[in-house]
């Protein structure tokens, strides 16, 4: 699988692609489109290929055609009335006979094509010369991913999931963090990282820096623990120590809060200050690293593994000054660190892989309320302390938890522990994810073996170096590569989304007057953000933010260290509220790697996406509507479509929490149609069936009446739903932020059962549907 089509972000020429069986099909496919709104700004290119057939004709017609008897029509010589290869001689017709001939082949030539469209017309597919066909790179490539792992054994009418799903396997070299397609898309980015860099440091001299930081970790060799010391230094700067016990009796949540804001290692949650209506917010969230630590957790957690995994680092790491410990002390020590480290893990991450996310808005004065039996005195004394603003932070001021058990969660986990264990546990962490810069030798330790190095050093050099040029390096992608043309089709491609949801709210019948405005107004209010603002790309603006970073030195490990102070000291400094906040918006935008999810902000109305999800294969320049709306545009109408579900009618355009935002009898109707899948155990349509019914419109629309194949036997109505569903694939046994139920939507979609011809009644097909808008 490694040089399989899903690697499409690397360089280099692409092998031909390989011919595939056809798709299982019963006959016609419906794909009714309708007036064009979105249009493709690179539109692929078409053809109307008259000199085959589909792969999509049944067996009868296939025969029908093919027979080549007397009385059969030979579809290659278009002679009617002869086998194949045999030709008839018209010596010593008379003038009148001819003509007599020539008037009856001519009726019966008629009569046949009426028969033909007539038989076509009932339940079979156009013929290839009325349908398009997409010749690009992009619908091979396509066309390639979406048939290489399909399980041709199952019928798709009778569970589609496991037909596209259940032969997916992620890349044996990095299955330990690539649980779904979309997790392969960061990684797959990462193969252009450094030409990304390349690139940049040509148009922006300032990209030198991090292009110089990230050459030097690829190349980085074993220092023989040379460095380490200045590693270990700056972890004693940070409040942080391993495996040597902590410095100090200091606060816990205090050293959470001064990780994240000063030094910008978050290890259980992220803090990110914001303005709103001239007032300061402070908005927190489970860490985005901790997916990326549970996998690593999962990896080495049986007790054998984990000893092994732990005794590692500590040979590596302990001081002459560590006092000895017996051996049954330490056994006991590395068993009590792994049952600690799997809870937390567990419990951080629940927040980030639930369904249905439960936000909080509250005032600062009033969050001891969300972390008992830490009071709001205390957060207010530790945020004051850490995180420097004018006007200081007040206890009017505004605070968003992404979920409210966030803090309560952080603060039963605080108070479960000693703080010596939870020292030596942050410190554990701290290692495990930054260690490596110290001593290049130890990425062995963090991988296992000498080949996962070789494959995951890329990943971590990456990681360090956009996490450390965030700004800088999300300009760069922009602001190269002809990104533009990409940003305005991504843009129109959600304002078509919107336009169509906003259509399909005003068509719901169930809806009053004041739902159908209220319900648009939220809907309108939702925000895409993926790049940073036109102010940031320039040199002159990112060399003004950059300048205090090192522009010399010898190696990755003295880059670094170098990098965080600077960080250290600029977040120390006063921020005003009046102050620019075009930097800070740029630097808490969805993060690359690890891997985060678009997510809706119930409470801001934003839905942040993370710039390696407009790569292949959710997003292709130049590919089709199918393409974009079965990918990365269904991936916005899932997410977007959060503001009407359970959690966001509770919430007004404006942030302000409400019971609901319908009247009493339209909530009561609301209520009808979100349960309409109580029979199957599911307790929601959202957000798969209105973000189907949404993407799917919109790609209706947007082909103005030209259905165009990505392959021969693959329709726009097959490519939505399969390149839909191959995008929600999931190892069993794994959680995923992004895991949309690939069944729930088909069995609930006429079009897909058009489009594959279902029978009713089938598992895939049931007699009962359910729909949001109707």
């Amino acid at each position: 699988m490694a040089n399989g089509p899903d690697r499409l972000p690397a360089a280099g020429p692409l092998d031909a692609p390989q011919q595939h069986p056809p798709l299982p099909t019963r006959g016609r496919l419906s794909d009714a489109t309708a007036a064009s709104g979105f249009k493709r700004s690179a539109g692929a290119e078409m053809r109307s290929p008259t000199s085959r057939r589909s792969f999509l004709m049944s067996a009868k017609e296939t025969s029908w055609i093919s027979r080549g008897r007397k009385g059969t029509m030979d579809m290659s010589s278009g002679s009617y009335g002869h086998p194949t290869g045999r030709t008839s001689s018209k010596a010593g017709l008379t003038p009148g006979k001819k003509k007599a001939i020539a008037g009856v082949a001519c009726l019966a030539t008629v009569l046949l094509l009426a028969a033909l469209i007539a038989f076509l017309w009932g339940g079979h597919t156009p013929s290839l010369a009325e349908t398009k066909h997409c010749d690009t790179l992009p619908c091979r490539l396509h066309t390639q991913l979406l048939t290489k792992y399909l399980n041709r054994s199952i019928d798709p009418c009778q569970d589609f999931s496991a037909f596209v799903c259940s032969s997916w396997l992620p890349p044996t070299n990095r299955r330990e963090h690539v649980k779904t397609p979309v997790d392969d898309m960061a990684f797959s980015r990462l193969a252009i990282f450094r030409e990304l860099l390349i690139k940049g440091a040509l148009k922006f001299p300032v990209a030198a820096k991090a292009l110089d930081m990230y050459k030097y970790c690829m190349n980085a060799e074993d220092h023989g623990g040379a460095y380490l010391p200045q590693f270990l230094a700056l972890m004693r700067e940070m409040g942080l120590s391993w495996p040597e016990p902590p410095l100090a009796d200091a606060d816990p949540l205090g050293l959470l809060v001064a990780l994240s804001y000063r030094w910008q290692v978050h290890l259980w949650f992220e803090i990110r200050v914001l303005t709103r209506r001239g007032e300061w917010l402070l908005a927190f969230s489970p860490a985005p690293s901790l997916p990326f630590l549970m996998n690593q957790y999962e990896a080495v957690k049986d007790r054998r593994s984990y000893a092994v995994y732990w005794m590692g680092y500590y040979r590596d790491l302990h001081l002459n000054t560590t006092a000895p410990v017996d051996d049954a002390s330490l056994q006991a020590t590395i068993e009590e660190m792994r049952n600690m480290e799997g809870t937390v893990l567990i419990q951080l991450c629940g927040m980030i892989f639930t369904v249905m996310r439960t936000p909080a808005a509250l005032r600062l004065a009033d969050i001891g309320n969300h972390s008992e039996p830490i009071t709001a005195d205390t957060w207010m004394n530790l945020l004051r302390e850490n995180v420097a603003l004018s006007p200081e932070l007040a206890a009017t001021d505004n605070v968003i938890l992404s979920d409210e058990n966030l803090l309560k969660t952080v603060s039963g986990l605080l108070g479960d522990y000693q703080r010596p264990r939870l020292f030596s546990l942050f410190g554990w962490t701290f290692v495990q994810m930054f260690v490596p810069i110290g001593e290049p030798r130890m990425l062995l330790r963090r991988f296992g073996a000498r080949h996962k190095v070789e494959v995951y050093r890329s990943q971590f050099c990456s990681f360090h170096t956009e996490s450390t040029y965030r700004a800088l390096v999300l300009s760069l992608e922009v602001a190269i590569d002809d990104k533009e043309k990409d940003r305005e089709v991504i843009a129109a491609g959600f304002e078509k989304l919107v336009s169509t949801a906003l259509k399909k709210v005003e068509g719901a019948s169930w809806l009053d007057d004041d739902g159908k405005r209220v319900a648009s107004e939220k809907l309108r209010s939702v925000k895409m953000r993926a790049w940073p603002e036109e102010q940031l790309l320039n040199n002159e603006a990112l060399e003004e933010i950059y300048k205090e970073y090192p522009s010399t030195g010898q190696l990755f490990v003295e880059l670094w260290i170098q990098a965080r102070r600077v960080m250290h000291r600029a977040s120390g400094r006063v921020r005003s509220i009046n102050d620019s906040q075009v930097y800070w918006d740029a630097v808490k935008l969805a993060s690359n790697f690890p891997p985060s999810y678009p997510r809706l902000d119930y409470v801001l109305d934003t839905l942040d996406v993370p710039t390696y999800m407009v790569y292949p294969p959710l997003y292709y320049s130049g590919g089709t509507n199918s393409m974009f709306f079965g990918g990365l545009g269904y991936l916005l109408a899932y997410n977007f479509v959060r503001a009407l579900d359970k959690e966001g009618v509770r919430w007004l355009p404006s942030g302000t929490e409400v019971e609901c935002i319908f009247s009493e009898e339209t909530r009561k109707a609301y209520q009808e149609r979100d349960s309409c899948l109580s029979s199957y155990g599911l307790a929601s349509v959202f957000p798969e069936l209105p973000a189907t019914e949404i993407a799917y419109a919109a790609m209706e629309d947007s082909d103005s009446g030209n259905a165009v194949y990505i392959a021969e036997d693959i329709s726009p109505s097959k490519a939505f739903f399969m390149t839909m569903c191959y995008m929600s694939c999931t190892i069993r046994g794994f959680q995923s932020a992004f895991t949309a139920d690939c069944n729930k939507i088909v069995r609930n979609s006429a079009a897909f059962a058009s489009a594959f011809d279902c029978p009713t009644g089938s598992k895939m097909n049931p007699h009962k549907k359910c729909n949001f808008f109707g």
